[in-house]
């Protein structure tokens, strides 16, 4: 979170109406539901902070993730009006994982106020502070938890022509690459888009960014995608990554920032009845299931505006679709290579002997850099298609061991 000071004079030509926070809180119940009228929060916000419309708009408009942080960040200015610039450095990575402690030392919103001669802070706007967002490739660990819109730029699509977009593994991924807008997705503090997706491990935001919307495409081959919604989930490196998918699986009853973020996006969606598609992608998968069911224990009610196509997932099925029956949510269709590790051990979907041992056989290739040859990048077209790619790329040994050893459901 940055801070910008504006004069009084702008102030007043900019304002029309002014809003105090016990008056705004009293008005709507977005901000009614941040604090308790008892609490210090809430007497030192009704004491120093007036929020004119604009500002007031904005902090309704927000999912109730954002706004909570909005808000913690509003009452560090009505305490500290004169600390122009706050500290927005990186922290501790494993404080992604703590529900009451934020990874960096600011959020990433832009607050303008002025302060009056009474010490009174006037907030007149509250936006993106976009030297925040955005792509980071030279330090992917200072990527935002955010929502972006990511617009189509190109006509290529994965198919299973996927030769005809180059003549090795490389050209064709950066076909796939240069048809998305990456440089600098849109950050976006809702989802306006019909289609969405959740990306998983190890995706700096401009991979995430391509990778997402080549998997929503062939989710739905019918589609003319122009734009989608990426929710974007931050990479640590991949043990901490794997760490967050451990921990949101199993070990605390507090989930990651990742899964109660995405829990206040699906609400606020679902209260506008905004129609969403949605994509999970490996632990995009595992934030998606606890995201569901953490908004229906903080929230209640149904989620069925939304529906969701699983892609190589890193959580158990049976749990998701439990918690997608439960919701209202639609699964519109389960998408898993039966040589990918993800599903198959870290998601503990098939754990037969045959399932562990094509799973390892095939390890080498989820944790390589040839994303066609992997059967967890990309997404899975078919056992004939997958069984193509890995000739395509080489490793005909590969080929021939999935020919021969191919499951019962793929003959």
């Amino acid at each position: 979170m940055s801070r910008q000071k504006i004069s009084r004079a702008a102030l007043r030509h900019l304002s029309s109406q002014s809003h105090s926070w016990q008056t705004a809180a009293q008005k709507h119940e977005q901000i009614r539901s941040l604090f308790s009228e008892s609490s210090p929060q809430f007497k030192t916000l009704s004491r120093s902070v007036v929020l004119n419309d604009q500002a007031l708009r904005m902090l309704c408009a927000l999912n109730d993730f954002d706004r909570r942080k909005v808000a913690e960040e509003l009452l560090g200015v009505a305490q500290y009006p004169n600390q122009v610039e706050a500290d927005t450095g990186r922290k501790n990575w494993f404080q992604r994982l703590l529900r009451t402690k934020y990874p960096f030392k600011g959020y990433h919103y832009k607050i303008r106020y002025a302060v009056e001669e009474n010490k009174q802070v006037i907030v007149n706007d509250i936006l993106f502070d976009k030297n925040l967002l955005g792509p980071h490739p030279e330090q992917v660990s200072l990527e935002r938890n955010a929502l972006y819109r990511v617009d189509k730029k190109g006509t290529t699509r994965f198919t299973p022509d996927y030769e005809e977009l180059g003549d090795d593994s490389r050209r064709v991924v950066q076909a796939l690459e240069e048809s998305w807008q990456t440089a600098r997705p849109a950050p976006t503090h809702r989802v306006e888009t019909r289609y969405a997706a959740v990306n998983g491990m190890q995706n700096p935001l401009q991979k995430a960014a391509w990778l997402m919307g080549t998997h929503l495409e062939v989710a739905h081959p019918e589609a003319d995608i122009g734009d989608y919604t990426l929710f974007h989930n931050p990479t640590d490196g991949g043990s901490e990554d794997l760490f967050e998918c451990l921990y949101d699986k199993y070990l605390m009853p507090a989930r990651s920032h990742n899964a109660h973020h995405f829990a206040a996006v699906l609400h606020e969606a679902q209260r506008r009845g905004h129609r969403t598609h949605w994509v999970a992608h490996s632990q995009g998968a595992i934030i998606f299931s606890r995201g569901v069911s953490l908004a229906q224990k903080k929230y209640g009610g149904s989620l069925n505006c939304h529906s969701v196509s699983l892609h190589g997932v890193g959580c158990n099925l049976a749990n998701v679709r439990r918690a997608c029956t439960l919701a209202g949510i639609t699964i519109q269709q389960e998408r898993n290579n039966p040589f990918d590790l993800v599903p198959n051990i870290a998601g503990m979907n098939n754990l037969s002997r045959s399932g562990l041992a094509r799973s390892l056989k095939f390890k080498g290739l989820v944790f390589g850099e040839d994303s066609l040859a992997s059967p967890h990048t990309l997404p899975y077209l078919g056992l004939e298609t997958y069984i193509h790619q890995l000739e395509f790329t080489g490793n005909n040994e590969m080929a021939e061991y999935a020919r021969k050893h191919r499951p019962e459901s793929e003959v």
